[in-house]
């Protein structure tokens, strides 16, 4: 794939866009096991998951991410028209080479243990487990 292909459907985020009650604000950390695999050239991808689609309905980067750091997600960054509505499946993961769908070794990810309502804030959300297709 052609590594920019990603950034055609990204919006620009614009902070303080979303109400609280229409996003998910918490804070992500590594597992502590696992941190020596994150670089700092790393990227963070967070991630709304639509269980009854099947796939992801919004997605934000954040470059050279470091650890603990809080996040946001919301309306700004659904994709393409897509109405946020939830519960939606939160999956945050780490990026080496900018193909997010694809893994590879020393990437990450972590997937709620249930789906996260919109408008839920001081999540605690932990990645804790290698990053495999």
């Amino acid at each position: 794939g052609h590594p920019n292909s990603i950034t055609r459907i990204t919006k620009v985020y614009q902070p303080g866009a979303d109400k609280p009650e229409d996003s998910i604000q918490g804070t992500v950390r590594i597992s502590p096991d696992l941190l020596k695999q994150v670089s700092p050239s790393d990227k963070l991808i967070i991630m709304l998951f639509d269980p009854g689609q099947g796939r992801p309905v919004a997605f934000k980067f954040v470059e050279s991410p470091s650890f603990p750091m809080e996040f946001e997600i919301g309306p700004s960054n659904a994709m393409g028209t897509t109405e946020l509505v939830g519960p939606y499946s939160l999956r945050i993961l780490t990026d080496k080479d900018g193909q997010p769908f694809q893994a590879t070794k020393g990437e990450l990810i972590g997937r709620s243990k249930d789906l996260v309502p919109l408008g839920t804030s001081n999540l605690n959300f932990v990645v804790d487990s290698p990053y495999v297709r």
